[in-house]
């Protein structure tokens, strides 16, 4: 009996020990432990990182829910540790319905990240409104620099979806032009709609004569990108003062349905201090100019428009709205800020106009090279390309105007 008992547990070792050891056999998972942040917000008003003792690298959920208002401020987070915000189980709705703090406002942040991922099945994590007269849904301002937003849903505002930038103060020097450089906005995959103003509004639109004597500070690393823009106000993305800029595949449509003045309802508008390149963007049925360029470039520069659809402009030409001499695609020159020399390069190429109106292409700047190849304009009335002067400089390669139907590699090419 003795000698049984040792060899049933000598047997008993062996299979316990092949079970945890045999690759062959798998142990019974453990089940992975909930996400729970340290910081979670649950509460409309002002949140302060430091207050809070949010620290660079952190994440700060915002809980599923509706709310009046948020205002987030001074969470600074750092080159390769940013403050990640994002919506915890299931969607935060924004509600503003008031004038003042009715919105979603970050001020003074610095190195974060807004995001609407967290939650699985859910698009856009965030759904933000303002049905205030002219104020916006989701501002970024208070020299707030270094930021990523994504999954942002704007379903309605008084005045722009998203306003991105910190205006000139007369009793603050730190906000002027050569003062504060705004850097790395990243605004991707976001979805704004029915707004009364603009959909994106990012940058100071004065950069070239300044706003009450003073100018605005520049967005260098500005990439706009993978955004959706249906039924604005006024224009459905307007950038400026953001040299060596990144916008492409945004889809732009039903733009200045409500403008407050008749030079405000353009599909896009690329103002003043803007370079780099505006690429793979369509724009549909803009009341006023399809794409609108105000300001030279600088010299030395140059804006890049390349694989660019531009259709049904002019909705409202010859209506009280509108006057009607209008065109698909506009560029002129403007004032510029001390010190600035203009004689850059505008180059479109590839770009499609369909439904021009008056004029397909109408340029107004001399003080620049204008570059138009392999590019198409239909349905217009007048010109396919309009000059005032006719000395405004312009060098045409491979174009295709009129109802001639145009080989592969010519105008937009889908993708």
């Amino acid at each position: 009996m003795k000698h049984l008992l040792i060899l049933l547990t000598a047997l008993l070792l062996v299979t316990c020990k092949r079970t945890i050891d045999d690759p062959a056999v798998t142990p019974t998972p453990t089940p992975p432990k909930p996400f729970v942040p340290k910081f979670i917000i649950d509460k409309a008003g002002v949140h302060n990182g430091a207050s809070l003792g949010v620290q660079p690298g952190d994440t700060v959920a915002i809980q599923a829910g509706t709310y009046t208002n948020l205002i987030l401020q001074g969470f600074v987070g750092a080159p390769g540790k940013p403050i990640i915000f994002l919506n915890y189980k299931g969607q935060v709705q924004i509600k503003g319905t008031t004038q003042n703090n009715g919105n979603f406002s970050i001020n003074g942040c610095s190195y974060f990240v807004l995001t609407g991922s967290g939650t699985e099945g859910v698009q856009y994590g965030f759904d933000v409104s303002s049905t205030y007269k002219d104020v916006s849904a989701l501002v970024v301002a208070g020299k707030s620099t270094n930021c990523e937003i994504t999954r942002v849903e704007v379903s309605q505002s008084g005045f722009a979806g998203m306003m991105i930038k910190t205006d000139p103060s007369k009793n603050d020097p730190t906000t002027w032009l050569g003062n504060f450089v705004m850097k790395d906005v990243h605004v991707h995959d976001n979805y704004v709609h029915d707004t009364l103003g603009e959909g994106f509004y990012i940058g100071n639109s004065f950069w070239n004569t300044g706003l009450n004597g003073l100018y605005p500070h520049e967005i260098q690393g500005l990439h706009l990108h993978h955004n959706i823009v249906k039924r604005a106000g006024c224009e459905g993305i307007q950038y400026s003062c953001s040299p060596g800029a990144s916008v492409h595949h945004n889809r732009v449509s039903q733009t200045g349905i409500s403008p407050f003045s008749n030079s405000q309802n353009a599909g896009v508008q690329i103002s003043g201090g803007s370079s780099g390149e505006f690429y793979n963007n369509t724009i549909d049925s803009a009341q006023g100019v399809g794409l609108i360029i105000v300001g030279a470039v600088r010299s030395g520069d140059s804006l890049v428009v390349r694989n660019v659809l531009v259709t049904n402009s002019n909705q409202f030409a010859g209506a009280d709205k509108l006057p009607a001499e209008t065109c698909a695609v506009f560029a002129d020159e403007r004032n510029t800020p001390p010190g600035v020399v203009v004689g850059g390069r505008l180059i479109f190429q590839n770009i499609t106009v369909e439904g021009a109106r008056l004029d397909g292409i109408r340029l107004y700047n001399q003080s620049q090279s204008n570059i138009i190849r392999k590019s198409i304009v239909r349905g217009f009335t007048r010109s396919a390309i309009d000059r005032s002067p006719k000395s405004v400089p312009l060098l045409e390669v491979e174009n295709y105007f009129g109802v001639i139907t145009a080989p592969a590699g010519i105008g937009y090419q889908t993708n």
